[in-house]
């Protein structure tokens, strides 16, 4: 289990740098709809 919790815990930096870099996306294509609204 000890085994486990460590790989798990070293692939959460990772799981999280994904995480973020799609709701980076998510928030350009906000961005961009609101802008082609406004326009």
């Amino acid at each position: 289990m000890s085994n486990l919790n460590s790989l798990e815990l070293q692939n959460l930096p990772h799981l999280i740098d994904a995480h973020e870099t799609i709701a980076d996306k998510l928030n350009k294509i906000r961005v961009k709809q609101s802008i082609i609204i406004y326009i």
